[in-house]
């Protein structure tokens, strides 16, 4: 997506996310800008009970003299577009608003199904260098206010840049055109008087659980930004790998989750906890009050959160890191035959003909993969995608002189791209040009050929870190099936239950 793409919409309204911080801001302001150039009228507003209370984030608004709204409950307009910056349509943290269309534009995990008009760079450390990208796209060149903004986003969202994932950030640090003494004034006045005392509230409730190497923080009602400060603290704590940080702020739960290991996505014990997402080692949500108390029902939400720990822990203690595999873990499970079925295939350098590294959302988690002649990546009956070795296609899979024409509605499995059609596609993302590449429009179908997997069916979660994304592990469930082609039985792999039946019978 370009942001020339949203240039025909008559109004237009850019939505920050609830409890907004200086990234959302920040990008908001900058999209305002560049509309404002192209004679659009825009309005920016953010959702939510609680108005802003940092004072760095009062003062950044000010400064600049950011036209933020805050929209303690949805008004009744509804824009020809609304842009969700920094945050998902459906996101936890995000109020619904009304609109004709929708667009996104974000650097966090994707969560279900997004609108067309959307681009989302999860190996962005902030949205800030990601918005300044598409700025420059389309030749427009921020002022300095805008760019004041965005430093500090970016400051604010990387850890004080120490978490600088790609290009498109380091590019936005470079940028010489700020007003340095406002980002040094915003600096130090990030926290209030009373953060202090709630901070030391806070810690003095914090509780630690040698057997996760994890700690808990309760925190009285805060400003929700200073969960995540509270968090950023303890992680730095000899002895703590895990931090989850949460209070009630009368309607619901709130919590920022900070993870310093490979073995714990912050994401996925974020989305285990409530409703939540974000990054790899760092990640928020939210849980109702009504869902906690189904979930547990006295209601205590200290105890909640322990047991649920606890939960996580138990479930996904098989961890397996195939580039280490010592032994076998498919004993007890038996051979199957793939069946002869249709699925599509692309070679990765028919469509990244230069080396890149690309994103691909999978129907168990998501992996960064150096696409080169050697990759092929596969189309499944349900519009999952996987890589796949050249070699091992020739073996397993015989070319088809046609297209794939899928039968399945909607892959869930896809970074959101552009689109043809009603539904959303399978695409991958090219993180090295910022680009979505739709996998339907240059797919061709192929038909297994008679290939033998040792299979086992898992009786609980698993993490596996595979032999394509040895830094990002994918998730297997109770009910699914752990496979490894018998040619080849240290690549471990998972097929999801359903998938399985369809494609697998004993050999």
């Amino acid at each position: 997506m370009r942001l020339n793409e949203l240039l025909p919409f008559g109004s237009i309204t850019v939505q920050c996310h609830n409890c907004p911080d200086a990234d959302t801001i920040a990008c908001a302001f900058a999209l305002h800008q560049y509309f404002s150039h192209a004679g659009k009228k825009s309005r920016l507003v953010y959702g939510g009970p609680r108005p802003l209370e940092r004072p760095s984030l009062k003062r950044l608004v000010e400064g600049l003299r950011i036209p933020l709204e805050h929209l303690p409950v949805p008004d009744a307009q509804a824009p020809d577009l609304l842009v969700l910056v920094d945050c998902q349509y459906g996101g936890g943290n995000v109020m619904p608003l009304p609109a004709r269309r929708m667009a996104v534009i974000d650097h966090h995990v994707p969560e279900g199904v997004q609108p067309e008009l959307s681009l989302i760079r999860p190996d962005c450390g902030a949205c800030a260098g990601l918005v300044r990208h598409l700025l420059l796209q389309e030749d427009f060149y921020p002022d300095r206010a805008v760019n004041t903004a965005l430093h500090y986003g970016l400051y604010m969202d990387t850890q004080c840049f120490a978490e600088l994932r790609n290009a498109l950030d380091r590019d936005l640090l470079q940028e010489e055109d700020i007003d340095a003494g406002l980002v040094n004034d915003l600096k130090m006045n990030s926290l209030r008087m009373e953060d202090l005392s709630h901070a030391s509230e806070a810690l003095s409730r914090l509780a630690y659980f040698s057997e996760h190497r994890a700690a808990i923080v309760s925190a009285p009602l805060c400003d929700a930004n200073l969960l995540g400060f509270l968090a950023d603290m303890a992680l730095q704590v000899e002895g703590v790998d895990i931090c989850l940080v949460w209070h009630n702020d009368g309607e619901n739960y709130r919590y920022s989750v900070r993870s310093a290991v490979r073995e714990v996505k912050a994401s996925d014990l974020a989305a285990w906890l409530g409703s939540g997402g974000g990054h790899l080692n760092k990640a928020g949500g939210s849980l109702s009050r009504a869902v906690l108390r189904q979930r547990h029902p006295s209601g205590d939400a200290a105890d909640y959160f322990k047991n649920r720990l606890d939960g996580y822990f138990a479930e996904y203690q098989t961890i397996i890191d195939c580039a280490a595999l010592k032994g076998s873990p498919l004993e007890g499970g038996a051979l199957y035959r793939k069946l002869p079925l249709v699925s599509g295939y692309v070679p990765c350098a028919e469509i990244f003909p230069e080396a890149s590294t690309i994103y691909v959302r999978m129907l168990e988690s998501d992996a960064a993969i150096e696409a080169n002649p050697d990759v092929y990546l596969m189309i499944g009956v349900a519009g999952e995608i996987y890589p796949i070795k050249a070699a091992a296609f020739k073996k397993s899979y015989k070319p088809l002189d046609q297209p794939f024409i899928p039968e399945f509605d909607y892959a869930p499995c896809a970074a959101v791209g552009h689109r043809k059609g009603p539904e959303p596609a399978p695409s991958v993302l090219n993180l090295d040009k910022g680009r979505s590449i739709r996998l339907l429009d240059h797919a061709r179908a192929c038909r297994s050929t008679e290939s033998r997997v040792f299979a086992r069916q898992l009786t609980h979660g698993v993490k596996i870190f595979t032999e394509w994304d040895p830094d990002r592990y994918i998730l297997g469930q109770a009910g699914d099936w752990l496979a490894a082609r018998e040619d080849k039985p240290n690549d471990i792999y998972v097929v999801r239950r359903d998938i399985f039946t369809k494609t697998y019978v004993p050999a």
